[in-house]
């Protein structure tokens, strides 16, 4: 009689997997594997721009969540468009010098130059525009008339 030998088989290699997949299942149901979920999952994308005016009357476009909405608690990040982006890069171009081709595209032109300004002002360099680098860094306040100079005058919101 011929020596047979115990194999697993297909039906055990299924079941295998099968019971890893289930384990996955279960630890990320019970929370015990799960993706982190980031502090600002839920604030919107600055898409367009609103004009604030500081004590002198002198206005500064800041991005905004839509146009004149005043709602400036919104992110910008790489891959973003719109009015909210061209808006920052007209601001990074004249109150950091950046050069920035205004084109309302978030792309790594517009990362670089936002790190650079938010290193030089000692915040998170991470090239996110957000609540933290609008309050920290000068906005472009247009002075149309004397007895100012004509032109942008850039200082933060609020000052």
């Amino acid at each position: 009689m011929p020596a047979t030998i115990a194999t697993p088989g297909l039906g055990w290699r299924s079941r295998k997997y099968a019971a890893i997949v289930l384990l996955a299942i279960a630890m990320i149901w019970l929370g015990v594997v799960s993706r982190p979920i980031q502090a600002n999952a839920w604030t919107p994308t600055c898409t367009g721009w609103s004009s604030y005016y500081d004590s002198r009357g002198r206005a500064a476009d800041v991005p905004t969540v839509g146009y004149g909405t005043y709602n400036s608690n919104c992110l910008l990040g790489y891959g973003a468009t719109g009015g909210g982006v061209s808006t920052l890069q007209f601001t990074l171009n004249n109150c950091y010098n950046k050069g920035l081709v205004v084109d309302g595209i978030f792309g790594l032109h517009t990362k670089t130059a936002l790190q650079q300004v938010q290193s030089s002002l000692k915040i998170n360099a991470d090239g996110i525009y957000g609540p933290q680098t609008r309050d920290a860094m000068n906005h472009d306040f247009w002075c149309p008339t004397y007895p100012w100079p004509v032109g942008y005058v850039c200082h933060r919101l609020g000052a």
